[in-house]
C-alpha cells in the first residue's frame, strides 16, 4: 500500500522480543535491532530465565548492531552455546532456528561531538553556571553522575 511501512529500527533490550513479533506480523518487513546496552558472557547470560526466547526475538531482526565488536561477540557464543546456530564475523547463519534466514551482525561505535561539548562549555550561559557553583561550593570537590532511571543501573548502591 501507499502508506506501507518498509522499515523499523528497535532500540534496546526492553524491546529484545519486538523483532520476532514484527517479523511474525510483517514478514517482508526490514527490521533492525541496535542493543545500547552491555551484552553479557554467555556465563552470564546463561542463567537468564527466558534467554532462548530472547535471543530468537533478536535474531529475528535483518540486522543487529551493538556497541562494539565484545558484545556482538558475546552475542554470537550465546546464539552458538544456546540455540546451537552458527555465527561468523558478521552474521548469524540461516538455520531451522532463525526460520531459514541470515542475520547481519554490526559492531557500530557511537561517537561523542567533542567540538560541540567544547562551544556549550565556553558559552556565556555555561561560564556563568560554572561560576554560580565555584561559589557555591567553595572549594570543594563535586562529583557529578549522571544515569537512567533504571533498577538495573545500581542506583543505590552508588550512594
Amino acid at each position: 500500500e501507499e502508506h506501507d511501512i518498509h522499515s523499523v529500527w528497535v532500540h534496546d533490550y526492553p524491546l529484545m522480543m519486538l523483532p520476532l513479533f514484527l517479523k511474525k506480523a510483517k514478514p517482508h518487513l526490514f527490521v533492525g535491532f541496535f542493543l545500547h546496552s552491555v551484552f553479557p558472557s554467555s556465563e552470564i547470560y546463561r542463567i537468564f530465565p527466558f534467554r532462548q526466547e530472547l535471543l530468537r526475538g533478536c535474531i529475528a531482526a535483518d540486522i543487529i548492531g551493538f556497541f562494539n565488536f565484545q558484545f556482538l561477540r558475546h552475542f554470537q557464543t550465546c546464539c552458538t552455546r544456546i540455540l546451537g546456530v552458527q555465527c561468523n564475523r558478521s552474521i548469524v547463519e540461516a538455520s531451522k532456528e532463525t526460520q531459514g534466514k541470515e542475520t547481519k551482525l554490526a559492531a557500530i561505535p557511537i561517537g561523542e561531538d567533542f567540538e560541540l561539548y567544547d562551544k556549550c562549555l565556553n558559552s556565556e550561559n555555561a561560564l556563568g553556571r560554572i561560576e554560580e557553583l565555584r561559589q557555591k561550593f567553595g572549594g570543594r570537590r563535586v562529583v557529578l553522575g549522571v544515569d537512567m532511571m533504571e533498577e538495573r543501573k545500581g542506583l543505590p548502591h552508588k550512594f
